[in-house]
């Protein structure tokens, strides 16, 4: 089974291979594990699902744990630490259709003023 961990640790500190890190307002750790042995990251399908699971992860650890408060989820997806925990998380798990994906959007979010 294939897990990827995100962390959120304050201060964009190099992290080990595969964690990324962020801290909460306590100075604790939060870390989500996403596992992704069951979607095929060859295809748009399965990298769109996991790609999902990296923003559902990202947008927890840096603010957004309040799903239902739309306020939170928007404060945290436009954060630094979401940026920083994305990129790194596409980069490390280095699947070129789950990069493309995620650049598409990205570049449609900028020209979209996000």
């Amino acid at each position: 089974m294939k897990v990827f961990s995100i962390f959120a640790l304050a201060l964009a500190l190099a992290a080990p291979a595969a964690t990324f890190a962020a801290s909460d307002d306590g100075g604790g750790v939060i870390q989500v594990r996403v596992s992704y042995g069951d979607v095929n990251l060859n295809t748009t399908k399965g990298a769109t699902r996991l790609l999902q699971r990296l923003d559902g992860a990202a947008t927890k650890v840096c603010g957004g744990r309040i799903i239902s408060n739309p306020i939170d989820v928007e404060m945290a997806r436009g954060s630094d630490c979401y940026r920083t925990t994305m990129e790194n998380a596409v980069a490390q798990i280095n699947a070129p259709v789950l990069r493309a994906l995620y650049w598409r959007r990205v570049t449609t979010l900028a020209v979209n003023g996000r």
